[in-house]
């Protein structure tokens, strides 16, 4: 897993957009002397070559398949920054944001969490926080460690291209701004460099270190002095460093990361009886005075046997989105079911809404299907969108999605080839199981947080 930690900028007066400049070298090198986890040992040292049977080429060769990065979920990254230092840099109404989770990458599996507080009027300010890790690949010959120590370099590469482009003058005029050099930092980490810049009268501080197995980046933005963006950042990156620097890849990466945001209401085996293979779920969060949380829960390929026919298969994905108002949720409700009303009207691929029974307090169902080509190796004809909408309590309504199809399939032009399509026979009572398996867990949830 490899984790980033890329700074979230406000651009144009207020739109605080991801910025992530990437590159660098590491300055440790290969041959420190001080080993740490999915370090190579050093040339002359135990293991090492010099022989001629070739020994110590092969030993050189391994790679650290048991030193991984712990399990660390969004939640837990966010904990990281202390209350008291976090209210001091951004104001107490900043919006809070959080996302991040596993997933597949270049044959691995990595960890990407971010985590931001964010306040766009009046005291304008922010602060994001993201991490980024990767599993060990034998298959590529990198550890971890490898991983981050790449990602580190990059960062840095790439933020020192972008700054000789600006001082050449070939950055495109949205992108000039008073720039900082790139300045070394030893107290951070266990390699890190800071850079600002400042445009529309307001700053930014961005922090870039590599702890341990770990690459994070912490970004500041404020409207005060140089002192206090590059003071914010740091003192931020310090703590989550400190932190991670911690994490000695001792357990082996052990230990499932508990599911987040709107993925925790529903379990995999749930999910599959309708989404063909899901992977990984990807969840969010929202702050602020309406609470949001969200899931997206990918279906994979089936399987390939090598040498045998190429066949088609049917695939989709599971989105669910919780939405809860300080008052009124049951008018936000009914607006989302006018809405659908309106939308079958106007739409002959869309069918009027049904009332689903037995579900929260009130719920309803809205089937679309589009005629058009799925990306992927094979594309699929009619595409449907299931979407179930359902009221929790007086405050929350929650959409659950399937976009895709979950029948059909096999081997083009065979004689029980069908292609892929959704059959509503099995997907609706699925879809209607898994809706109420969220919502009841969701008002679960709720009433034992009330009781905290």
């Amino acid at each position: 897993m490899v984790a980033v930690v890329a700074a979230v900028a406000v651009l144009g007066g207020g739109v605080f957009a991801g910025v992530q400049l990437l590159g660098g070298r590491d300055k440790d090198g290969d041959n420190a002397s001080s080993a740490r986890p999915g370090d190579s040992p050093p040339p002359g040292g135990a293991g090492s070559g010099g022989g001629e049977d070739g020994a110590g080429d092969a030993e050189k060769a391994k790679v650290d398949t048991t030193t991984r990065p712990r399990a660390l979920t969004v939640d837990q990254l966010c904990a990281m920054v202390p209350e008291k230092l976090r209210k001091g840099l951004v104001p107490a109404d900043a919006r809070h944001r959080n996302t991040g989770g596993r997933s597949p990458w270049r044959g691995t599996e990595q960890t990407n969490l971010e985590c931001s507080w964010i306040k766009y009027l009046g005291d304008d300010r922010g602060l994001a926080v993201k991490v980024w890790a990767s599993d060990p690949d034998e298959a590529a010959g990198k550890s971890s460690l490898d991983f981050a120590k790449e990602k580190f370099a990059e960062d840095r590469k790439r933020r020192e291209d972008v700054l000789e482009r600006h001082r050449k003058g070939e950055l495109s005029s949205g992108l000039k701004r008073d720039m900082s050099e790139l300045t070394e930092r030893s107290d951070v980490g266990d390699e890190a460099f800071f850079q600002s810049y400042a445009l529309s009268g307001k700053r930014w501080g961005h922090l870039v270190t590599r702890a341990n197995l770990w690459f994070v980046t912490v970004e500041y933005r404020s409207a005060d002095s140089v002192k206090k963006d590059t003071g914010g950042a740091l003192e931020v990156a310090r703590v989550v460093a400190a932190e991670l620097a911690k994490d000695k890849g001792d357990s082996g990466g052990s230990g499932t990361t508990a599911k987040e945001g709107a993925c925790r209401y529903v379990s995999a085996k749930s999910v599959g009886t309708l989404v063909r293979n899901p992977g990984t779920p990807t969840p969010g969060t929202h702050g602020g005075s309406v609470a949001q949380e969200n899931c997206r829960w990918p279906g994979g390929r089936a399987a390939r046997t090598p040498g045998g026919p190429r066949e088609k298969h049917p695939s989709g994905g599971l989105r669910i989105h919780t939405v809860t108002y300080p008052t009124d949720g049951e008018f936000q409700y009914d607006r989302r079911r006018k809405a659908a009303d309106r939308r079958a009207l106007r739409d002959p691929d869309c069918q009027p809404p049904k009332s689903l029974s037995g579900v929260g307090r009130k719920a309803f169902v809205q089937h679309c299907t589009h005629i058009r080509e799925l990306p992927g190796e094979f594309g699929q004809g009619g595409t449907a969108t299931v979407t179930a909408t359902v009221l929790v309590g007086d405050d929350t309504y929650i959409e659950v999605e399937f976009r895709g199809n979950n029948a059909g399939g096999g081997v083009p032009g065979a004689a029980d080839y069908r292609e892929p399509h959704y059959d509503p026979a099995t997907g609706d009572p699925a879809l209607k199981a898994i809706t109420k398996e969220i919502a009841d867990n969701f008002a679960k949830a709720k009433a034992e947080a009330k009781k905290d």
